[in-house]
């Protein structure tokens, strides 16, 4: 609740007993629109104001009311904590996005930190801090008018020539150069505090035109599957640390990004992955959120037309997109950001709901990831499932495959089958055949890698009948519907290079890949997986 009085400020207060954001300045407000309805703000010393108007303040800061004769300018904790985290300090206080925790504004303690119980005279009924937004320029002539940004683009011009970035040459007549301009940000502390100013000079890559400024870009990546395959050969073995001045490596028949030199003291492997590799979770933390112990709710079918859609979706995909990097290190989000990936181009609030829970428990499990144990076997083996009609849009089955090289977990996928199967046999048989794919891959690496697999790679499932048909050298009619591409597992079979061994449904490892689990079967499952919390010692 507000006081009415004659002296506007240009603070914002954060107001526990205020209903609105509240504003007496007309020019702090955008897209101002006339107030339509029949409210008024009723002050703490019992006085009435009129809403003369309703607009946005900052993009976070929608709907505010204003009204010229109210002395202070109020953020509503109410309206805010709708889509926004309040955090408070011994120093001051944070406004953070619900979703991606990035700030939103930041103001130092103001006065002391209650909630006075009186409600009279010129008592604010709040708590209050001071609310101040970051001011990151949007073009040079506008940061060039501040110390901070001045420094911080001379940090970035040194970096950069020392690193020898460019050398300094005639340009052609006929040559017109691409420029370059300035980006701008801000780097805050855990707190919200700012930690410091940042200046990147980017080359304006965009004006490039096709056949003028390049014929064709690449840019190597290795699969993810190849990097944990090496960082398991290495925890099993006592790598050294080799000079790489002058190497002549040859290119991988399995994965280009990957180069191997041999010879009689041993290989050298070399991954590349663009100019670097960068893996984090921590951009979309739900700041005082309870975690979960699954990250998917238990029986919730997500469907494509339930719910209101999302205003703005781009959040949601950058999220979504985020979680599907994560999954390199995180096997047992697999399937809940696959569930959440079908709905990238209209995505609801239900949609959304079901984002959120993931965060919240890699939230509460972030310090856990694989683990390459030392001295570790290199023997293969894999587990096949499937989950019928898994798929409450499309009735297609989930299919959920995961590969170990001994102990430590090197390959895995869930996603949804292409095709609707008739049945649940059909179903796990066109998952064994994609497992089996991923073996024949892995071995051909293995063998480059001069690991080579002699005896035939276990293909662990569940389901007898689909066991059965594959062993059966006879078509049977019930399989003539099934693509030949799947039958080709039959060939790999009669071939040694896989058996298939049956295990119960309660021992099977893939079932985290296609389907929601309990609480204990999650947490069974995921220790199988080797996915461990790291001790909080390293």
């Amino acid at each position: 609740m507000g006081f009415q009085g004659n002296n506007s400020t240009k603070l914002w207060y954060v107001d526990s007993g205020a209903s609105n954001h509240i504003t007496n300045n007309p020019t702090a407000l955008c897209h101002v629109r006339p107030y339509a309805g029949q409210s008024s703000i009723q002050t703490a010393n019992d006085n009435s104001l009129t809403i003369a108007a309703i607009g946005d303040a900052f993009s976070k800061f929608t709907d505010v009311f204003l009204t010229p004769q109210l002395s202070t300018n109020l953020i509503s904790i109410g309206q805010l904590v709708d889509d926004n985290c309040v955090n408070f300090f011994g120093n001051g206080c944070v406004v953070q996005d619900q979703v991606t925790g990035k700030p939103i504004a930041k103001g130092p303690k103001v006065g002391r930190y209650g909630f006075p119980s009186s409600s009279s005279g010129n008592s604010i009924s709040a708590l209050t801090a001071a609310l101040s937004n970051f001011d990151i320029p949007t073009c040079y002539s506008h940061a060039a008018k501040h110390d901070c940004w001045r420094q911080a683009m001379q940090e970035e011009i040194a970096a950069l020539e020392a690193n020898h970035t460019w050398d300094i040459e005639p340009c052609p007549p006929t040559i017109v150069p691409l420029g370059c301009k300035w980006v701008y940000s801000v780097k805050v502390r855990s707190d919200g505090s700012l930690d410091r100013y940042k200046a990147r000079l980017v080359a304006l890559g965009n004006n490039q035109e096709y056949g003028v400024n390049y014929e064709e870009t690449f840019a190597p990546v290795a699969k993810m599957t190849t990097v944990r395959t090496i960082l398991a050969l290495a925890a099993s073995t006592t790598p050294g640390i080799v000079s790489l001045s002058e190497f002549t490596c040859v290119q991988s028949k399995y994965d280009t990004s990957l180069f191997l030199r041999k010879s009689d003291m041993g290989i050298v492997v070399l991954l590349v992955y663009v100019d670097d590799i960068v893996i984090t979770g921590s951009d979309y933390a739900l700041l005082g959120a309870t975690s979960v112990d699954t990250p998917m709710e238990l029986n919730v079918k997500l469907r494509k037309e339930e719910d209101n859609l999302l205003a703005d979706p781009s959040l949601y995909m950058k999220v979504v997109g985020s979680l599907v990097y994560l999954t390199i290190t995180r096997s047992d989000i697999s399937f809940a950001v696959q569930q959440v990936s079908q709905f990238l181009e209209t995505p609801r609030h239900l949609h959304l709901a079901a984002v959120r829970r993931i965060i919240r428990y890699v939230q509460g499990t972030s310090t856990r990831g694989l683990f390459f144990p030392v001295g570790n076997s290199t023997r293969l083996a894999a587990y096949s499932d499937a989950d019928w009609d898994g798929c409450a849009n499309t009735r297609h089955s989930i299919t959920g495959w995961c590969v170990f090289l001994g102990d430590a977990l090197i390959s895995w996928k869930s996603k949804k089958q292409d095709r609707v199967s008739k049945s649940s046999t059909e179903s796990e048989y066109r998952a064994m055949s994609l497992a089996c794919s991923e073996i024949i891959w892995l071995r051909g690496l293995l063998a480059e890698l001069d690991f080579s697999e002699t005896d035939p790679t276990s293909l662990h499932a569940d389901n007898t009948s689909a066991i059965q048909i594959m062993a059966n050298p006879i078509y049977h009619e019930r399989t003539k519907h099934i693509e030949v591409d799947c039958h080709s597992i039959r060939e790999a079979f009669e071939a040694r290079v896989i058996t298939l061994p049956h295990i119960s449904t309660d021992l099977q490892i893939a079932d985290i890949f296609t389907k929601a689990l309990p609480r204990h079967r999650h947490c069974l499952l995921s220790s199988k997986l080797m996915l461990v919390d790291q001790p909080a010692s390293i």
